[in-house]
C-alpha cells in the first residue's frame, strides 16, 4: 500500500511540475511575441534634415534605422555648398553612427552615440607680397590643399516623435581626424533637424 500510495504521489508530483513547466514555457512565448508584434508595429526608418543649416548653404541629413527599442545604425553626412560660409574652405563628412536610447518608446528620448567615418576638406591659400613701408600687398601665390581622413568621435543629443511620425532632433557630436596636415585635428557634427520615420 506503502509502494502504490508513493507511486501516486510521485505521479501527481510531476504531473504538477510538467504543468507549470507548461505555464511557464506558455508566459514566456506570450512575452516573446507580444515583443515581435511590438517591433513589427513600429516605423524603424528616420530621415532627419537641418533646415537652419540648407538656409546657411550647408546639407545636413541623417538616416537611421532602428535595430529593436533601444538601438539604431544610420549615418550622417555634412555638404558645404557656399565657401562663404567657412572662408576658403570646402568641407565633407560621411560619419556612420550607433546609437543607443535611454527613452521608454520605440528609439526616443536621450541617446548616445559612437561614429566614426571619412572627412573631405579643400583649403585655398593666398600669399602676398609686397612693400612693408608702403603697405602695399599684391596676391602672389594661389595654393590648393586637398585632403581626406579619417575620424571618430562620439555624441549624444535627443530625438522626439510626434503622432504624425514628425521627428526632432537635435545632437551634438566631437571627434578627432587622424593623420590631418591641414586645419585642426578636431572635427565638430550636430543635427537642429526635422524628419519624418517611415
Amino acid at each position: 500500500m506503502k509502494k502504490i500510495l508513493t507511486l501516486v504521489c510521485a505521479l501527481m508530483l510531476s504531473f504538477a511540475m510538467a504543468q507549470e513547466t507548461k505555464n511557464m514555457d506558455k508566459a514566456q512565448e506570450e512575452a516573446i511575441v507580444a515583443v515581435m508584434q511590438e517591433s513589427a508595429s513600429e516605423k524603424r526608418n528616420d530621415i532627419v534634415l537641418n533646415p537652419i543649416a540648407l538656409i546657411l548653404g550647408v546639407v545636413n541629413v541623417s538616416y537611421e534605422h532602428h535595430i529593436n527599442k533601444d538601438s539604431g545604425i544610420g549615418v550622417s553626412t555634412i555638404f558645404i555648398l557656399d565657401d562663404y560660409v567657412v572662408g576658403n574652405t570646402s568641407y565633407w563628412h560621411i560619419l556612420p553612427h550607433y546609437r543607443y536610447y535611454f527613452g521608454k518608446k520605440w528609439a526616443r528620448g536621450f541617446f548616445l552615440e559612437g561614429f566614426t567615418g571619412v572627412i573631405g576638406q579643400k583649403y585655398e591659400t593666398i600669399a602676398y607680397y609686397g612693400h612693408y613701408d608702403y603697405g602695399l600687398y599684391f596676391p602672389n601665390i594661389y595654393h590648393n590643399k586637398k585632403e581626406t581622413n579619417f575620424g571618430f568621435g562620439v555624441g549624444f543629443g535627443g530625438k522626439w516623435e510626434t503622432k504624425g511620425n514628425i521627428l526632432f532632433e537635435a545632437s551634438l557630436g566631437i571627434g578627432r581626424r587622424l593623420g590631418s596636415d591641414l586645419g585642426e585635428p578636431i572635427f565638430a557634427k550636430g543635427m537642429l533637424g526635422v524628419g519624418i520615420r517611415f
